[in-house]
């Protein structure tokens, strides 16, 4: 008899991913770009003790649920959140910087968001984030989406919600769905490929590596994590 598999929780996913590469108990600086609700945050508190974690998001809903979790947490005073364009967020130097599906619609030239991320990064420190990559699943996908772009309207938002609600089993509530009605018609305005590592490189970050990204919907692009080193001086 065939088991259904127990459904990849995404957050401990990713912050899995991330402690395969860094060590847990090093007294870190974390800064997770377009934290949401905190979720990967709060799961990579858990498990690194000693690291100090900050998240931005641009989301001012977002940033308010991760601030009651944070009240709640056992790690609330090493956490901290700011309602932000990271663009425009102000930060020290951190030794890793993480973010989940969120840099490639970041606006603004990625040549500008690349280099706010190696100004944010130590010499040899990380940037660990997920990122859309440019398979023919994804370019389908976009294909797909510049029509509905075209095409939307209240009764097509209505659909994808419904259809939202029959692909996730109640593994949501409608009010976090109808949130994500929006995102169906996001564009990437980057992906993960060879562009990419080499823009990334000429501003200091050296791509080290990608791995698949559990596929959780089939409305959504297939994600790679992929991994950035920001290049030490005179190296």
């Amino acid at each position: 008899e065939e088991v259904d598999e127990e459904p990849v929780d995404p957050s401990s996913w990713f912050a899995d991913a991330v402690l395969r590469q860094v060590e847990a108990d090093r007294p870190l600086r974390v800064l997770d770009i377009g934290c949401g609700n905190g979720a990967h945050l709060f799961a990579l508190a858990a498990r690194m003790p000693k690291a100090m974690f900050h998240g931005v998001d641009i989301s001012a809903a977002n940033i308010e649920q991760a601030e009651r979790t944070r009240k709640e947490s056992a790690a609330a005073g090493r956490i901290e959140f700011w309602c932000a364009n990271y663009l425009q967020f102000q930060g020290e130097a951190f030794d890793l910087v993480v973010s989940d599906s969120a840099l490639h619609l970041i606006e603004g030239e990625t040549a500008t968001v690349l280099s706010k991320i190696a100004a944010n990064l130590v010499p040899g420190g990380l940037l660990i984030a997920s990122i859309p990559d440019g398979g023919l699943y994804n370019r389908v996908l976009w294909l797909a989406r510049r029509a509905f772009v075209a095409l939307r309207s209240p009764r097509l938002d209505a659909w994808a919600l419904a259809l939202a609600s029959r692909l996730h089993r109640g593994a949501h509530d409608a009010a976090f769905l109808q949130e994500r009605i929006p995102y169906l018609y996001l564009l990437p305005l980057r992906h993960e490929g060879k562009r990419l590592r080499e823009a990334a490189r000429d501003h200091g970050l050296q791509w080290l590596g990608s791995q698949p990204v559990p596929h959780a919907s089939i409305a959504q692009p297939v994600h790679v994590l992929a991994t950035y080193q920001r290049t030490r001086v005179g190296s």
